[in-house]
């Protein structure tokens, strides 16, 4: 069974934040995703006030393309609004673009290297069309 919770100390989550690094910073809140007590993905998020800024994210070979990382950038994003952090940015490449695109980032006016998502927005958009205020009453 796949398991997605904050790291904890026995975790050491370090060797995948390395892989997954997408910039350096620190790692104020990280997620794994652990499958039978085995750890097959990590996330991290670098917070500045009312900012998050995703360093890592790494999901191990064999369990990528299974919706495994969109839903630990998904848990990462529900625990940083839960301390109240307003915005997300990551750093993007090639191969992470389209996952944090179909989550909802944006590029960032001044930075298109750089994606960016409101977490008020994110959480309180309808579920069928993503909009702020649906008149299909979901």
């Amino acid at each position: 069974m796949i398991h997605i919770r904050k790291a904890i100390s026995q975790d050491k989550p370090g060797e995948l934040i390395a892989k997954g690094a997408l910039r350096e910073g620190r790692h104020d809140l990280v997620m794994v995703v652990l499958e039978d007590d085995c750890l097959i993905g990590c996330c991290s998020m670098e917070i500045e006030g009312m900012r998050g800024i995703i360093n890592s994210l790494y999901i191990t070979e064999g369990n990528r393309n299974q919706g495994i990382g969109d839903g630990l950038v998904r848990s990462i994003l529900y625990s940083a609004q839960r301390q109240n952090i307003e915005w997300v940015e990551v750093p993007v490449t090639q191969e992470i673009r389209g996952l944090f695109e179909r989550i909802g980032f944006k590029p960032a006016r001044e930075d298109l290297k750089v994606l960016q998502l409101n977490l008020v927005g994110f959480f309180n958009a309808c579920t069928c069309c993503g909009n702020d205020r649906c008149d299909k009453g979901c």
